[in-house]
């Protein structure tokens, strides 16, 4: 509500009668334009709380979520920009545990970046083809998978989100992604990351 809605509210509940004196009425009139106008900065106020307590429109409380997130670690320490920082906060406060290779075809979306992965396995007679699987290496091979990032990841400058230090247009190597990844993939396993256009 704005101060005009404010100060009518503010007049209807003024007592009624004839207590009021024009010259009163104009005093009154000043004093209760100033209480509106207060009601009304804190009635935006709230809106802007309202929007900062959801980690996708947050701005002026990004520390904030910073701090209570943990971050910047290791890997969100990579991200320099603004936006970088609030894509990282989304990213830590949405994610959920996973192994699977759609997990981490998400998370990578969520980090910017389109993806592929590659699985391996043993060569075995009757269901691998020749060409297609690895054909030695032993049973150990099942445990090494391989990230394809065929990009580098674009960062543009967003107006109102972005700091005026940012170039227009950036190109990021996947090393966050490469850093999450190697944190949360399964413990007896090896990754590669696998840059294609980078």
């Amino acid at each position: 509500m704005d101060r005009s809605g404010y100060l009518d509210q503010l007049i209807q509940l003024l007592p009624p009668g004839q207590a009021w004196t024009p010259a009163q009425e104009k005093d009154m009139l000043a004093a209760l334009s100033v209480i509106a106008s207060e009601l009304a900065f804190i009635h935006q106020r709230v809106d802007v709380i309202i929007r900062e307590a959801i980690p996708t429109t947050v701005s002026e409380l990004l520390e904030d979520w910073e701090d209570a997130l943990g971050l910047p670690d290791s890997c969100s320490i990579l991200a320099d920009t603004l936006p970088e920082r609030v894509a990282a906060v989304v990213t830590k406060y949405t994610r959920v545990g996973g192994q699977s290779r759609q997990f981490f075809i998400d998370l990578a979306a969520t980090l910017g970046y389109d993806i592929t992965i590659d699985e391996y396995r043993p060569f075995m007679c009757g269901i691998s083809s020749v060409g297609t699987d690895i054909l030695s290496e032993g049973h150990h091979v099942r445990f090494y998978w391989k990230v394809n990032v065929p990009d580098a990841k674009p960062l543009y400058l967003h107006c109102g989100q972005s700091t005026l230090d940012q170039h227009l247009l950036d190109w990021r190597q996947a090393d966050d992604l490469a850093c999450i990844f190697q944190k949360l993939k399964p413990a007896h396993t090896h990754l590669t990351i696998g840059y294609e256009g980078v």
